[in-house]
């Protein structure tokens, strides 16, 4: 297997929205060719990325109501159904196995769209994961999965 290949656990229920951001790692050059802004956590950050450190940062401290910022308002209705709480302990939980004790600037993010939508590529520690869709909605840019 890759060096850079992340095997997620199967048997939690609560891991299907997780599994649904992070569902498999990727070579470096699949996805880095054509990224066009790429920023560590702790500089400066462009807006693109800012839902995906929104969301790190809020599983992390546990903050809902932070949580649910970070998202657009179809995935807000969508986690809605599925349980804030439920999803914010399964995040939780599934966070603390593939990033242990995390800190933000332990991550790289990239960004690859246009003004409108484009997606973020996860980095941490040299683990790549599969990008994040996001959106720009009323003039804020929000996840647009979970």
């Amino acid at each position: 297997m890759p060096d850079a290949f992340i095997e997620f656990p199967h048997h939690f229920e609560i891991m299907k929205p997780f599994q649904r951001l992070f569902t498999s790692a990727f070579f470096v050059g699949t996805f880095m060719l054509g990224f066009a802004t790429s920023t560590a956590i702790a500089a400066d950050t462009i807006a693109q990325t800012q839902p995906v450190i929104t969301f790190l940062k809020t599983v992390k401290e546990g903050d809902l109501k932070q949580l649910k910022s970070a998202f657009s308002e179809k995935m807000q209705a969508q986690c809605k159904k599925e349980g804030w709480d439920k999803l914010l302990q399964g995040y939780q939980r599934n966070f603390k196995e593939v990033f242990s004790d995390y800190k933000l600037d332990d991550f790289t993010l990239s960004y690859k769209g246009n003004h409108e939508k484009g997606r973020v590529l996860v980095v941490h520690k040299g683990y790549y994961f599969p990008s994040l869709s996001v959106i720009k909605e009323k003039a804020e840019w929000k996840l647009n999965q979970h």
